[in-house]
């Protein structure tokens, strides 16, 4: 097309009665003559298959997606903090990146993306120079590259020096570079070597509103011959009344986009494959038992606190000390054994126990505790009260369509109301399940936020870990919260845990592809 764009193949398939992406993605795979795959999907068929086929052909050309139909995709009566922070685009995401599979918001950013990737180098990363003859333009193209997860650091002494030499005195040399409506071709063929060699930058967008002195097709052909013989991509854009030249984007906001998914993929591409770690501690038929009793009577159940700490048990994960009680009096012989001071909560299967008045902290002897026992009524649990740690939030789910999903994220009774929970498919990676402690708020608070100690991300991957295999090997646990999690610097506790459980459907996919 005008852009310099064009097609090896193009696939409509309707409703995948018998071709699927997965079977085109395979066919593109091979294809010679395909160098960027974009896909349009309403749906997926086979979600698993498309995870394992699209992280192969990703590594060795871009996968590029349009994601329609987000707006109610996935929408369910959510009881779990986990399930209400999940769903089922945020699931998409997940595939998406554990894939290696590009999303674009829009049908432009699609061909914005894969005319770049078509014509340029990937960047080293995710650092850019902004260069342009009108101050305004620049600032918006920086805002843009905020948006896109892009970063305009400080030039370096010898780049600037370098330009210097090519621009006016009164010009700025802060990133973004404004070079003032005087500037012509040769200015910008001038100064875009001195930012390519800087080596603090990973890419350059080039902006061009013409002036008077100079037109747009030859500082747009000037800035086309640069990036040619640049090892670092190079975007122009040029903004004129005359139309876009070939090769230019029209508004900074669409090379902003279209440069942040590519580095978004020399991102994914330095990435580990990772590998899926064995786990001790884990007794599979003793899960299954419990599992299957809870569902005897019920096909939909919230567990109740004796069977939700036998199940977690069952999988190794660290959980608060505590002790189950039918009375106030053998709660308060209860918390003589734990240890002062305890919490009490209600046994209640499924509650949000602070929502409803039915948890009791910090209690210090045997008469508040049970003064709290008969006030939130027996039956009740006594736990140690731990307070030391970062609180966080770690879960999983059974989506519908995409399967076993592990949350992780802040916790506390802020969890839906601060939000940011990360997602990832199971089965986990060594890598992936590394990346949900360390990425988002949740990261910063097992990094240490403001002056408390880093949490033990090796014992929150662990806990990441068995929760994926219990999803994994029980498709009937349909929610799963642990919330909160206490992380301190060398081990973490859930204090607080609820488990549903769900007969999974006997109807079986008609699609294997």
């Amino acid at each position: 097309d005008a852009r310099g764009l064009g097609l090896s193949s193009f696939v409509s398939i309707g409703n995948k009665a018998d071709v699927s992406s997965n079977d085109l993605l395979e066919y593109w795979e091979e294809d010679d003559e395909s160098d960027v795959i974009l896909l349009y999907l309403e749906s997926f068929g086979n979600p698993q298959k498309f995870a394992r086929v699209a992280g192969r052909v990703a590594r060795s050309k871009p996968i590029l997606a349009l994601r329609s139909g987000t707006s109610r995709v996935g929408a369910r009566a959510a009881s779990s903090h986990t399930a209400a922070l999940a769903g089922s685009d945020k699931a998409v995401d997940a595939l998406f990146w554990q894939a290696g599979v590009l999303r674009a918001g829009t049908l432009e950013e699609l061909l914005d993306a894969a005319v770049l990737f078509s014509t340029q180098p990937l960047p080293r990363g995710n650092r850019v120079a902004v260069v342009t003859n009108a101050g305004g333009l620049g600032i918006l193209c920086a805002d843009a590259c905020d948006g896109a997860g892009l970063e305009l650091p400080p030039l370096s002494e010898e780049t600037k020096l370098a330009l210097q030499q090519a621009i006016p005195e009164e010009a700025s040399m802060a990133n973004p570079v404004d070079l003032l409506g005087s500037a012509t071709a040769t200015t910008y063929e001038a100064v875009l070597p001195a930012l390519l060699a800087d080596p603090g930058i990973d890419a350059v967008i080039a902006l061009f509103v013409p002036p008077v002195v100079a037109t747009a097709a030859d500082v747009a052909e000037t800035i086309s011959r640069v990036a040619r013989g640049a090892d670092k991509p190079v975007l122009p854009v040029v903004m004129s009344a005359d139309g876009t030249p070939p090769g230019a984007f029209a508004y900074p906001e669409s090379a902003a986009r279209a440069l942040g998914l590519a580095a978004r993929r020399a991102a994914w591409l330095r990435r580990p494959a990772g590998i899926s770690p064995d786990l001790d501690r884990i007794d599979r038929m003793a899960a299954s038992a419990i599992i299957s009793e809870a569902l005897a009577a019920s096909d939909d159940v919230w567990l109740e606190p004796r069977e939700v700490r036998a199940l977690l048990v069952s999988y190794g994960l660290p959980l608060v000390e505590e002790r189950y009680a039918a009375t106030p009096e053998a709660a308060a012989a209860a918390a003589a054994e734990v240890g002062f001071p305890v919490v009490v909560k209600t046994a209640e299967a499924g509650a949000h126990k602070t929502e409803s008045g039915g948890v009791h902290l910090d209690l210090r002897d045997g008469e508040s505790v049970a003064r709290a026992a008969a006030e939130i009524g027996a039956p009740v649990v006594v736990q140690s009260y731990v307070t030391e740690g970062a609180e966080l939030l770690a879960g999983a789910i059974q989506d519908p369509v995409f399967g076993p999903l592990v949350a992780f994220g802040p916790g506390g009774v802020f969890a839906e109301l601060i939000g940011s929970s990360r997602l990832a498919l199971a089965p986990l990676t060594d890598v992936d399940a590394a990346e949900l402690v360390a990425s988002g708020k949740a990261g910063r608070l097992v990094a240490g936020w403001r002056g408390a100690p880093p949490a033990d991300q090796a014992a929150l991957i662990d806990v990441l870990h068995r929760l994926a295999r219990l999803a994994e090997h029980h498709p009937e646990v349909a929610e799963l919260d642990l919330n909160p999690v206490l992380a301190g610097p060398d081990r973490c506790v859930a204090v607080d845990a609820r488990v549903r459980l769900r007969r999974p459907s006997q109807a079986p996919s008609l699609k294997t592809w």
